[in-house]
Formats: C-alpha cells, sequence, structure tokens
C-alpha cells in the first residue's frame, strides 16, 4: 500500500487491509465512499488474484501521434537537448 501504486491500486490495497482488521464492508464502503458491491468485488479479486487483482485493467485511449520509431528518435534529442522538447516534437 506505501509503494508508489496507483491512487486506486493503494485504496484498494487498505480496503484488504481493512477487511482483516474486520472491518465491514459496509464500513469499508462509507470510508472509501463507493458501492458496498465494489468493496466486496475488491475482495474477491484479491482472494482470487492477490496482488495482480488489485492493478487497474488496460484502458483504451487514443492512439500516440508518434511511431515507435519516431517517439525513439525524439527521446534521443531531448535527451541532447532537454530544453528544447517543444522543438523536438514539433519536428516530427
Amino acid at each position: 500500500m506505501k509503494s508508489n501504486a496507483p491512487q486506486r491500486v493503494r485504496m484498494r490495497a487498505h480496503a484488504i487491509i481493512l477487511s482483516h482488521r474486520r472491518f465491514s464492508i459496509d464500513q469499508i464502503a462509507a470510508i472509501y465512499e463507493v458501492d458496498r458491491d465494489r468493496v466486496s468485488q475488491w475482495l474477491e479479486w484479491w482472494k482470487e488474484f492477490e496482488f495482480d487483482g488489485l492493478a487497474d485493467e488496460a484502458r483504451g485511449g487514443r492512439p500516440p501521434k508518434l511511431s515507435a520509431e519516431e517517439q525513439a528518435q525524439v527521446l534521443e534529442m531531448v535527451t541532447e537537448e532537454p530544453r528544447s522538447v517543444r522543438r523536438a516534437v514539433a519536428e516530427y
């Protein structure tokens, strides 16, 4: 829970700890202001997948503007000249 994990993962981990400390599902739901079914789902994910059950699934999104090759080139340019990020991206 105390690692650099995203907030949702830390929240789910804390819910698992609270459950282990005998907080009820309703109490945990009230603490996090979520539905009790959501807390039950977190606990089920923990039982089934352990740490992997705490993480969010991958989400879709807009495709990147630059290809993998272009991203590598821009990264190289920025590494050489860290103050010219906008110029490096504008060239592509």
